[in-house]
């Protein structure tokens, strides 16, 4: 082979960025290679010497942080590239880092609705513990019942806030009908205290 012949008939197909690849024969001569200078002369990485003595189809290896590629395309010939690690990982490591900032994203969208959520659950149960202080004290008025904010919700508070205002209501007839009786009695004992 001539190297004009190999050259023109065989396109360049090294890029720096992607590593070097050469062709070479199977006694490891080189036969084209971004170098001209190389044509010719024997391949001196050990790895691929051993790949074109075992009569390798193919195989692949990390060394030194560059992937070692041998692949035999004919009975006489072999492309042997050397890529660097970092070329081979950076798509590995894009996806990485798209993964943890859309991870991140989501988290912080959850944290957000479990705050507003638990706010939306909290905050109507600090109005039951107002209510419930009130009618401690003995409060059974209007201003102890819940207003229409907790009454109009569909939810568990809502039927709470219902049920809650319900037995306000009826408490307040209890204690008016125990007020009530109480007057009777009093004023019975009073008629039976004058007689």
């Amino acid at each position: 082979f001539s190297p004009e012949l190999i050259y023109s008939g065989v396109p360049d197909i090294t890029s720096e960025e992607q590593g070097t690849y050469t062709l070479v024969n199977n006694s490891g001569v080189i036969l084209r290679y971004k170098d001209r200078e190389q044509f010719g002369q024997e391949i001196t990485n050990p790895w691929y010497l051993e790949q074109i003595a075992s009569e390798s189809g193919f195989n692949s290896e990390e060394v030194n942080g560059q992937y070692l590629l041998f692949n035999r395309v004919s009975d006489n010939l072999a492309l042997v590239a050397e890529i660097p690690m970092s070329t081979i990982l950076t798509p590995v490591q894009n996806l990485r880092n798209n993964i943890f900032y859309i991870s991140l994203i989501f988290m912080i969208i959850g944290f957000i609705a479990t705050f507003v959520l638990t706010n939306r659950t909290v905050r109507p149960l600090s109005g039951f513990l107002q209510a419930f202080n009130s009618m401690k004290s003995g409060n059974l008025t209007e201003e102890v019942k819940l207003g229409a904010k907790y009454l109009k919700r569909q939810d568990e508070i809502g039927v709470l806030a219902n049920n809650f205002n319900d037995m306000v209501e009826e408490l307040r007839e209890l204690v008016n009908d125990i007020k009530f009786q109480s007057n009777e009695l009093n004023d019975s004992a009073e008629i039976m205290n004058n007689v």
